[in-house]
């Protein structure tokens, strides 16, 4: 029933996407310039450079990256946007997505002089999956993945010259596999302008509630029976382990230089704690194990350039 009621919802909202966007499609056969937040407009950057990053959920890595970020809405106000790389408002990531980062759509449906409102889709946590496989006994072999939970809900955001301040609450998940959950979330970002550079600096904090966290970092007991050392290892340590909401703090600093009309020099600098809730889970013991490193915060730096449409 929950899976046909969830299915059924995000049909809808999907469809109801389609049929306001479908009329615009025809009114804009072209796209402006990289202008954001406004009806009818849109932009696309697109960045290589090179970035270092650590994490809970992955070894440390150090080389070339590419970045992309993008933006589009109609001028009804149905908007798709991505993001993989550097934003100043990016979320921090768990499981190996961050909430900004990905495709987010929705609908744009009020505004006033300084703030923007919006029916907005996004995830609230990225594909999680760990597992040890037994060549020689494949009867023994375990996986555990999860899904990623997509969420619907209300996000506000606010403009004021070079302070941006933004809110979202999102009570409803399209995942089947759990109750709904709520995620919440609030940025501050500021930018400076000094000659030609642009500076920036952001303070983000994220709230997942307890039914998010026990889907993704929770083990099944039933898994205990496999005779995995390491998997038997993690719950007899942690038979009552169980998970609590978790709130995450990120903050961030960077800087862009203007090379030419299109081109930009960018780089930054962003860190995120991890809660105790997800770090004390045994899932992360069994990271751990199957990666070889363990860090209680998310580290990243990078240097880019940018081209922006």
């Amino acid at each position: 029933m929950k899976s046909s009621l969830h299915h059924t919802i995000l049909n809808f909202t999907l469809a109801l996407l389609i049929f306001c966007a479908v009329p615009c499609v025809a009114d804009n056969n072209t796209t402006s310039s990289h202008v954001k937040d406004e009806q009818g407009a849109g932009f696309l950057k697109l960045g290589v450079g090179f970035k270092s990053r650590s994490s809970p959920y992955s070894q440390e890595k150090n080389g070339y990256a590419t970045f992309i970020d993008g933006r589009y809405q109609w001028q009804n106000g149905v908007y798709v946007e991505y993001s993989n790389g550097k934003n100043e408002l990016n979320q921090d990531e768990n499981g190996g997505a961050e909430l900004n980062q990905g495709l987010s759509f929705g609908y744009n449906f009020y505004n006033t002089e300084h703030w923007n409102f919006d029916l907005n889709i996004s995830q609230a946590h990225g594909k999680l999956g760990l597992g040890f496989i037994d060549d020689v006994n494949s009867e023994r072999s375990f996986f555990i993945r999860t899904k990623m939970t997509d969420m619907l809900g209300l996000r506000a955001t606010g403009n004021y010259s070079q302070t941006r301040v933004q809110f979202i609450v999102a009570p409803y998940s399209f995942n089947s596999e759990y109750d709904d959950g709520l995620y919440a979330s609030l940025w501050l970002a500021q930018s400076w302008q000094i000659k030609n550079w642009e500076v920036y600096a952001s303070l983000g904090a994220q709230y997942r509630s307890e039914e998010i966290i026990s889907y993704y970092y929770e083990l099944p007991e039933a898994r205990s029976k496999t005779g995995f050392a390491d998997y038997n290892t993690a719950v007899n340590n942690f038979d009552h382990y169980h998970a609590s909401a978790a709130v995450n703090l990120t903050m961030q600093v960077g800087l862009s230089y203007p090379i030419s009309e299109n081109w930009l020099f960018e780089s930054f600098i962003k860190y995120s704690n991890v809660s105790d809730s997800i770090t004390d889970s045994p899932v992360m013991f069994l990271l751990v194990t199957s990666e070889g490193k363990f860090s209680k915060h998310i580290s990243e730096a990078g240097l880019l350039f940018s081209y922006v449409f």
